[in-house]
């Protein structure tokens, strides 16, 4: 049933999910009206989730914008779903798209949201992990660049202090490449971190400044909280090699 202002449901959660529903067109429509642009903006995109189905349009938007201006984004979150390419069937795996569209976002990032806060990619792999590391499923890729995820730190402004990045472990290295030396770029600003991948080593946080080695000054003076799932990450990865002594 569609919802209007003349149908006004009796319980309490429906009247809820209207008033949600009703806010939401109103703030829609508002967008659009000179006077009121900016206000609903900032509230509109304050904190903004995308997901495999809103991803790409947004992108594609922002894009055809004729005069870009500044996005209010404070959060950014990004809720993917890896697919069984036997399923959408792609035999290249659906995840490769993410390669380029990652990197458009990564442009917009750059270009128009400088006051972001909390960037935050989740991908859930769950429906390709099992056969993702299956000899008997080996012709499943549904791994996506590196180099995505490069152009994506590359972007976060320095306002940004809370960092999730969760691939799942379904990343794709080449050359010897790694994203380390990104993630140690953005480190210093950062306070709160959550790092799944498929590659990690010790390079992506210097634990001490080099040059301030004997004052035993941090290198990431902003860090509270440092979270690190490594069930992806192969034994030559392995977070501890080239630690100091010491530290675990």
């Amino acid at each position: 049933m569609e919802v209007g202002l003349l149908w006004l449901p009796s319980d309490p959660m429906s009247r809820v999910a209207t008033d949600a529903v009703l806010c939401k067109k109103i703030f829609t429509a508002l967008s659009y009206v000179p006077p009121y642009y900016s206000v609903t903006r900032g509230l509109l995109y304050n904190c903004l989730v995308l997901t495999n189905a809103s991803l790409s349009p947004f992108v594609v938007c922002m894009f055809r914008r004729r005069i870009p201006v500044p996005l209010p984004i404070k959060s950014l979150t990004l809720r993917l779903v890896a697919r069984d390419p036997r399923v959408v069937g792609s035999s290249s795996g659906i995840m490769l798209r993410f390669t380029s569209i990652l990197a458009k976002l990564a442009e917009i990032i750059a270009r128009d949201v400088k006051d972001l806060a909390s960037f935050s990619l989740h991908i859930d792999t769950r429906e390709v992990t099992a056969e993702f590391y299956s000899y008997e499923y080996a012709d499943i890729d549904a791994a996506f660049s590196y180099h995505a995820l490069v152009r994506l730190l590359d972007a976060i402004p320095p306002t940004c202090t809370n960092l999730e990045l969760d691939t799942g472990g379904i990343e794709m290295y080449q050359d010897g490449g790694h994203l380390c030396g990104h993630i140690a770029r953005v480190m210093p600003h950062l306070r709160h971190v959550r790092l799944r991948l498929g590659r990690l080593c010790s390079n992506f946080i210097d634990i001490f400044d080099a040059g301030n080695l004997t004052l035993g000054l941090p290198a990431c003076p902003n860090l509270r909280c440092l979270v690190i799932n490594s069930e992806y990450l192969s034994w030559s990865n392995i977070l501890y090699e080239g630690m100091p002594s010491g530290v675990s």
